[in-house]
């Protein structure tokens, strides 16, 4: 009986201390594309995802949503990217990383006006990591927080 109310109690303790459904989640072991983030606490998750070579960089970029419902985060890392935290900048350069929120009909861009990616596993044809970082919406400043991005592409 003693071994019964052991096992009922912690299976309570188990549900009862369950993840948020709010939660950014990480790596799903079978996932070849994810990007997921909070602007100002409200979760975007199941982007759908682009990812290309641009000359010297690395875009990844998650959306959602189509005409004025448009939503989207692209990252920008140079294409020789190492395992590390960079800061994001608005000046475009070949060692830059940078950071674009995009949204609405006419797809309007705002960079980022601070923020950091941090790359946290990489190989020839795979990125994976987490980024923040601020922009301005009309006068009023947005926060991307808990930003998590995985991108498996043979483009590389």
């Amino acid at each position: 009986m003693k071994t019964f109310l052991t096992i009922l109690c912690a299976t309570a303790v188990l549900f009862t201390t369950g993840c948020s459904s709010d939660d950014v989640t990480y790596r799903n072991e079978n996932v070849t594309f994810d990007m997921s983030y909070k602007i100002d606490g409200m979760l975007y998750k199941d982007m759908i995802p682009t990812s290309t070579i641009d000359g010297t960089h690395i875009e990844i970029t998650g959306y959602q949503g189509f005409d004025d419902s448009y939503a989207a985060i692209s990252l920008s890392v140079p294409d020789m990217v190492k395992k590390g935290t960079y800061t994001v900048t608005n000046a475009r350069s070949n060692n830059s990383y940078n950071a674009v929120y995009m949204y609405g009909t006419s797809k309007t861009k705002r960079a980022a006006t601070s923020g950091s990616i941090t790359v946290t596993n990489v190989t020839a044809t795979y990125i994976e990591g987490t980024f923040q970082f601020t922009f301005t919406l009309d006068g009023a400043t947005k926060t991307v927080e808990q930003g998590y991005f995985i991108s498996d592409n043979t483009n590389y």
